[in-house]
């Protein structure tokens, strides 16, 4: 089956968020973190490498426990350069299916940077990635101002449109703090109960975000109306003179494109060296519901990036700093070489007495939260509040004090 999304250029790549390597992990259960190197530039797996210390934290403090039902409350950070991971290697005497279960999130902590999968089993397709993230997303802010997402796509919508709370950043300079707060609690809950198998993959999107009062906050950022607009909300015949010169290369085109479903947002995959105008869609319901929990990982670990929120950092240095946030950046009129600065492989300055919790251990509560489905008071919602702290200076969004395009 396929579905059609939109048609990009080539242009080398580039990043905006904690850095992917060029492609998914290969082998989860046995991963390599070691940087992508090109002859246009480097690329390290910083989302999967923080992912894997959450792991091995949360094994560490379960061996012996084969449920993984202890809690970790502080994770041990002095070791946070290591690229050997005994998690991989041990048995801690965690059950291997239980701990194992969650390797594949090294694989999904990456759906917001890449959430149509251009650069996932392969890395043919990043010269395309690259060209949609520097010039076709960047025209069509200029051109458009505003970023829909049956025009512009996924991709465009995460990093530059009204879906930028999935880096823990803000659409527009002056959005009010409690705004994107808001957008990021209420996606929090609606991803872990997709992850959760609480949320029916099938039901048509249209109906599921049309007036919606469970997650009020992020209703007009899902662009159910735009959905209608388009006719994605209903299965629409291909047309003809579309159907038939494509028809010999798409051997399983059956000649229909599916109405967009909940689950439709986390099942892209775009392949295609050149072009997006058609891509496969994930049909495996674990990696769509682990897509919607590792979005929320993605989320919290960009929450730290000091070029996406304001943790207090004096400087473009890469770090972690575990203090309440008091501003969200928006990446509108940021320069996007001063913001990668900060997207390369931290330090980390957290300890205990810090005003919020750091990132390996709040990704590491989430992971045993979403094991332990009963027998706590504690959800979602908690966790990210001990993540984002509360600061008794907010401010609204902007470019940050090091990253705009005139700093």
């Amino acid at each position: 089956m396929k579905i059609i999304v939109f048609s990009l250029l080539i242009l080398p790549k580039v990043s905006i968020g904690y850095e992917i390597g060029q492609k998914a992990e290969k082998n989860v259960n046995s991963p390599s973190f070691s940087t992508d190197k090109s002859i246009i530039g480097q690329w390290e797996r910083n989302h999967e490498r923080l992912t894997a210390l959450s792991l091995e934290c949360l094994a560490i403090k379960n061996i012996g426990d084969p449920l993984l039902s202890k809690k970790p409350e502080l994770c041990d950070l002095s070791d946070i350069d290591t690229t050997d991971f005994s998690v991989f290697t041990t048995d801690y005497g965690a059950s291997p299916s239980k701990i194992q279960e969650y390797f594949t999130l090294l694989k999904t902590v990456r759906w917001p940077d890449d959430p149509s999968r251009q650069v996932y089993e392969h890395d043919r397709s990043s010269p395309k990635f690259g060209a949609n993230m520097k010039k076709v997303c960047e025209d069509r802010v200029e051109n458009f101002d505003d970023i829909i997402l049956t025009r512009d796509g996924l991709l465009c919508n995460s990093h530059f449109g009204p879906l930028q709370f999935l880096h823990s950043q803000s659409p527009n300079d002056g959005d009010d703090y409690a705004r994107t707060k808001d957008k990021m609690t209420d996606w929090a809950q609606y991803a872990f109960s997709i992850s959760k198998g609480n949320e029916n993959l099938n039901d048509n999107y249209y109906d599921y975000w049309n007036g919606n009062s469970d997650y009020p906050n992020i209703v007009a950022s899902m662009q159910a109306d735009a959905i209608k607009e388009w006719g994605w909300h209903e299965d629409k015949k291909i047309p003809w003179y579309f159907y038939y010169p494509f028809s010999a290369a798409w051997k399983d085109v059956d000649g229909i494109w599916p109405a967009w479903t909940i689950g439709s947002m986390f099942s892209q995959e775009c392949l295609a060296s050149i072009q997006s105008a058609s891509c496969n869609i994930i049909t495996s319901e674990s990696e769509i519901r682990f897509s919607a929990l590792g979005s929320i990982i993605h989320m919290i670990q960009d929450s730290y990036s000091a070029s996406h929120t304001n943790r207090g950092a004096t400087s473009k240095s890469p770090q972690i700093i575990c203090q309440p946030v008091a501003e969200f950046y928006s990446y509108r009129n940021q320069n996007g070489d001063k913001h990668t600065e900060s997207d390369k492989w931290p330090t980390i300055e957290c300890s205990k007495d810090n005003g919020t919790l750091d990132p390996i251990t709040a990704v590491a509560q989430i992971i045993w939260l979403h094991n332990n489905p009963s027998g706590t008071r504690e959800d979602i919602r908690d966790v990210l509040l001990k993540v984002l702290g509360h600061s008794a200076k907010t401010q609204k969004s902007g470019p940050g004090s090091f990253y705009g395009k005139s700093d």
